[in-house]
């Protein structure tokens, strides 16, 4: 029988570890700023930053990330930017997926989410809004906007120096989202998806209204994030990377690559073909 050769294995052990790894079907990547500019974010890729990009930057992940990220640090004057999708949310569609990656270093006041209207007002604009405000006790959690209020996930929700994944699952026609988190560096399997529970409702209500019904002709076309401004300043940086939209449906996948687990799979496919050779 003929032998394979020791590259001829490795790629074949290669090609058979990617071929394994969960699709990430429908997502489409917004921005991983990765083929952006260290410097002003502002007019690049599409982004417009309301401070002209005085405070939104592009700059080297810190550890745990990879390649460029969307940096902003607190100052006394509120500070968005927003990317258009490249194709809206329709107005009757009852599931959609954003999904980014979230880090901080230091206490912040963030906002995150979904706007129908990116040039409006500064928080009125939001649809879905994942939030931080650690000018407030507890100073490291995250709340959800819930209509008019913030729901606070607890003291610990949001760790300094901690990566998470975020998943906003939005229902256009309801006017409502559900959101799922999972802490974790680039490139690390999903391990601890969590379904985020309304902790201010019943058993089982996972579902968060809408901040505002403003515009709601117009469909839900930009992802959103803004940096609040609070007296004192707070002075920690808020770290936006890696954002996809998924229009189809409720997409739970994460579209970021693990290429660990690929190469730690071909590795070990390439050494038991290696000592099949050897027999």
């Amino acid at each position: 029988m003929k032998r394979i050769p020791a590259i001829s294995a490795l790629a074949a052990a290669f090609a058979a570890a990617f071929s394994h790894q969960p699709a990430q079907a429908a997502f489409v990547l917004i921005d991983n700023f990765d083929s952006l500019v260290p410097g002003a974010l502002h007019n690049q890729g599409g982004w417009v930053a309301n401070d002209s990009g005085t405070n939104w930057s592009v700059a080297p992940s810190p550890a745990g990330g990879q390649g460029n990220v969307a940096v902003s640090t607190g100052l006394t004057v509120t500070q968005r930017a927003y990317k258009l999708f490249p194709q809206a949310i329709p107005l009757d569609s009852t599931a959609a997926t954003l999904f980014f990656r979230v880090y901080r270093s230091g206490p912040v006041n963030l906002s995150a989410g979904v706007t129908n209207n990116p040039s409006g007002g500064l928080f009125d604009l939001y649809k879905t809004q994942l939030n931080a405000q650690h000018n407030l006790t507890p100073t490291d959690s995250f709340k959800v906007r819930d209509a008019s209020a913030f729901d606070d996930l607890g003291a610990g929700s949001f760790a300094n120096e901690t990566w998470y994944n975020v998943w906003q699952v939005i229902n256009w026609s309801a006017k409502t989202y559900e959101i799922w988190i999972d802490a974790g560096n680039f490139g690390e399997p999903v391990l601890a998806q969590t379904h985020i529970l309304d902790p201010n409702g019943g058993a089982g209500d996972f579902t968060f209204a809408f901040r505002n019904t403003l515009l709601d002709s117009n469909p839900l076309n930009a992802a959103i994030f803004t940096y609040g401004n609070t007296t004192p300043a707070l002075t920690g940086q808020f770290i936006i990377d890696d954002i996809y939209i998924d229009i189809a449906g409720a997409n739970l996948n994460n579209p970021v690559p693990e290429p660990g687990t690929a190469i730690l799979g071909g590795a070990g496919l390439l050494g038991l073909l290696m000592r099949r050779r050897r027999k």
